[in-house]
């Protein structure tokens, strides 16, 4: 008598084994996306720590985030979305005194939307397009007019003169 598991046994098994891998992996899906939107609220209130020690130092916010060796030196590595994506960033011109700054989310979770500035494209006169885009809606889904779902978190400075920012929270 040979002793073993026969062919049926094992493609059971493996079977099994597919079935339950498929459900933890489709169960991890949305803690991914919560992952990766916390990250880029955590870049945000990063990158505008940063853009207030720029501002401390120069009077004014730097006109753009990412390939400005002037910023680089408040953020040398300004972090980019997960995906690879620069977030979005408009600054007020010419003066420089307001700044945008923005990231689209994957889900919708009115608990982080209630605590962001939600400047509309409309409030946003004479701003320069830096970044990926400019003027971008934080309405919105952050550079569309697009106003449902609610998927832009986005912070935005205050008028230096006054020396106050809202941070967003």
């Amino acid at each position: 008598m040979k002793k073993g598991f026969t062919l049926i046994e094992l493609l059971i098994v493996i079977a099994v084994i597919a079935i339950l891998s498929g459900i933890v992996f489709a169960s991890l899906g949305p803690s991914r996306a919560k992952a990766r939107d916390g990250k880029r609220i955590s870049d945000i209130s990063q990158i505008q720590l940063s853009l207030e020690l720029y501002r401390e130092s120069n009077g004014r916010y730097p006109t753009a985030v990412y390939g400005n060796p002037a910023f680089d030196v408040y953020s040398q590595n300004t972090p980019r979305d997960p995906n690879g994506n620069n977030y979005f960033y408009s600054v007020s011109t010419p003066n420089g005194f307001n700044y945008h700054l923005g990231a689209v989310l994957e889900q919708v979770s009115p608990d982080k939307y209630d605590s962001d500035a939600d400047l509309p494209q409309s409030a946003q006169r004479n701003w320069s397009v830096i970044g990926s885009v400019g003027g971008f809606d934080g309405v919105g889904q952050c550079g569309s007019t697009a106003s449902l779902p609610d998927r832009c978190y986005d912070v935005e400075g205050s008028n230096a003169e006054q020396g106050t920012v809202s941070s967003g929270s």
